[in-house]
Formats: C-alpha cells, structure tokens, sequence
C-alpha cells in the first residue's frame, strides 16, 4: 500500500496542472565567460556536477574533468587522459560528497576514483559487475548503477534495479522490482533497440541528498519515494494528467530516426532490423510519458521533464517541493540540462544556436515576479 501526500485529492488534477504558475530563469553567473579559454571548451558537457562549497567540475564523456570556482574561473584540470592511478578514458559519472570529495566512474576498466579537494587521488575501487547494466551516475559520492537483467524480447516484462555502491566501504544497497519493458532483440542474434518513446529507468530515477530512492511512473505525473532501509513507499506527487496522444506520424517519425536498414547487400542484417522495426512499430505505446527525466536538487526540490511536442524546441519541466507541493513549471530548450544546485541557484547546460554547451547558474523566479522587477 502507498501513502498518499503531496498534492492531488479534492481538486481536479487537470486544473492543478493547469494552473501551476510558469517560472523563469535569472542569469546569476557563467561558467568561463567568453569561453575563449581552451579549460572552457567543451563538446557537450555530459557531465557536470557542485560541490557543496560552489566549485563546478565539468568534462565532456572522452574529456578531460576541469575544475571551476563559484565565480565561474576555471580553477584545476583534476586527473588526466589515461589509464594509471588519477587517470581515465571515458568517463561517465562524477558527483561531490558532502566533504567536497570528487568520485568519478571510468567506463573503459568500470574504476571508481575519488579526488580530494586539491584535486588528489585519495581512493581507487572498481565497480561491481551488475547484470544488464544500463546507466550510471554519482549520487552525493555513491555511484548508482541501474540495470535492467533479463530483458528477451519485445512485450516482455522486467525488474529493472537500481545498486547504490559506496566507494569507500565497498557495502551496496539494491531496490529491486520497478516493472520495465523488455528491450526488443530480434531473433537473438543482433544488439537490442528499444521499444520507441521508450524512457530508461536512469532517467526516471534520482537519489535524493537524503539516499531516498525516486522513481516517476510512464503514463502519469507520479513521483513515490522508497527509502533505502526500507518502509513503506511514499507517493510525493500523482496527478491524473492527460498524457499526449501518439500518433501514426509520430511512429513513423520515430522508425525513420532509427537509420538505415542494415548495410548495403546485406539482406540478412537487413531482414533482421526489418523484423525488429516491425515489432516495434507494432507495440507502440497509447501515449508519449509524462515524465522523461527526474532531478532531484540539493534542496530536496523535485524536477520532472515531459515530453517534447514535434516541430516544438521548448519543453515543460514541473517543479514540486521536495513534499510534492506543486511550485510551478519551467519551459526549457530541448537541449536544456538540469545538473544540481537549489532552487534559488542551479546550475543548467544550455546549447547555444551552434549547440555548443553554456553552463550557468541560474536562479528561478515567478513570471509575476519577473514582470514588476523583483
């Protein structure tokens, strides 16, 4: 059984949504204004990550992590490229601890680091193998590992699972049992794609400061919290919101992503993709998901992202309170990324019109607010 909190009740869910104010972002400071400097050029910034003093690493995945004040100066390259103690190749998860400490994740060996604050190695341990892996990240200096084991074929039904590691005492903690989709493979013989519209468990996951699990459901605006040391599950937020329909345009949109069918004069690889896209198009599901990302900020602040219409760059991000108590909502680019901070300063990776990634502190404010001048 679930407890109801948050909000949801006598009020028409529609209407809540409906009426959530719009909020908008105040510029506070850049990362690296100008970004002539050669520590401020970055491909895409996939990462990105505070500590709890206001200093900002940020790296590109094959990159090297650099290091910047709360003022935005770039401060220290922590580590370098390559394969020895304070070294990585790919990396592929980085967050701060609450001593400031940086743990990164390194995909080439799955080796976890931790830097300190000088930006020195003080702690080297490899992740554990977890069957299904399908995303990673660092969450307050514990890594997050999120798998999805058993998937066969498409319409199957799994467990997906979410592994937190602790890098210093090596101890893990799992939480088992949110039903996933199975990815669809074809006769065996090829590597899976996804179902379409298919959202990940990583993206609809988040670790709250606390260590609560998060999770947001698919097809409705639900956001239940599950602690760790177990208890019953809580549910934040359930909003009874009507999700976009997906259309016929919208498959085939989507099949006509998914490239080219197979190699040219391989009919075999070729039958093999066919029969792939042809399941695919078939199990399409009703509706586009109501939540595609799950943020959690710093003060507990809750960030849900939708869905973004065709033709349309611009996409809602609904705000709750770290109770579920609705906030308002934001209409970000596309592109736009969420990193960390609090409410009243985050830290955002927003594509320029050359999508070249800017990285910025931004503080949010009501439309209302924002027209008088406060």
């Amino acid at each position: 059984m679930l407890i109801a909190s948050g909000c949801g009740g006598a009020r028409d869910d529609q209407a809540i949504h409906e009426e959530m104010p719009r909020l908008s972002l105040t510029p506070l400071a850049q990362i690296c204004v100008g970004g002539d400097e050669v520590p401020c050029q970055f491909v895409n910034a996939a990462l990105a990550t505070v500590a709890p003093d206001g200093r900002v690493a940020v790296a590109d995945i094959f990159g090297e992590l650099r290091e910047f004040g709360r003022d935005g100066q770039f401060v220290r390259t922590v580590g370098a490229r390559g394969g020895g103690p304070g070294e990585y190749r790919r990396l592929v998860a980085a967050g701060y601890d609450g001593l400031g400490r940086l743990t990164v994740l390194d995909q080439s060996a799955m080796r976890v680091q931790r830097f300190d604050g000088t930006g020195t190695v003080d702690g080297t341990a490899t992740a554990p193998f977890i069957p299904g892996l399908i995303g990673v990240s660092v969450v307050h200096g514990k890594v997050a590992l999120f798998s999805l084991p058993g998937a066969s074929a498409i319409g199957d039904t799994v467990e997906a699972h979410l592994v937190l590691v602790d890098p210093a005492s090596g101890d893990t903690s799992s939480l088992p049992g949110l039903p996933e989709p199975a990815i669809a493979t074809g006769d065996g013989s090829m590597f899976p794609i996804p179902p379409l519209f298919t959202v990940m468990p990583i993206e609809r996951w988040a670790v709250s400061p606390d260590g609560a699990f998060h999770l947001a459901d698919r097809e409705r605006l639900r956001i239940v919290r599950r602690d760790r040391a177990g208890g019953t599950p809580v549910v934040l937020v359930d909003l009874a919101v009507a999700p976009r329909p997906v259309t016929d345009q919208d498959i085939e949109a989507a099949l006509a992503r998914r490239g080219p069918i197979g190699p040219p004069g391989n009919t075999v690889v070729a039958a093999q993709l066919r029969r792939q896209l042809d399941a695919a198009r078939e199990n399409a599901p009703r509706v586009h998901p109501l939540v595609t990302r799950l943020v959690i900020l710093d003060d507990g602040t809750l960030l849900a992202r939708g869905s973004a219409p065709p033709g349309i760059d611009s996409v809602r991000w609904n705000v709750f309170s770290a109770e579920g108590d609705p906030v308002g909502y934001l209409l970000l680019s596309a592109g736009t990324s969420i990193a960390a901070g609090r409410l009243e300063r985050m830290l955002l990776t927003i594509p320029d019109a050359d999508d070249v990634p800017r990285i910025g502190w931004y503080g949010v404010r009501s439309e209302a607010e924002a027209g008088a001048g406060r």
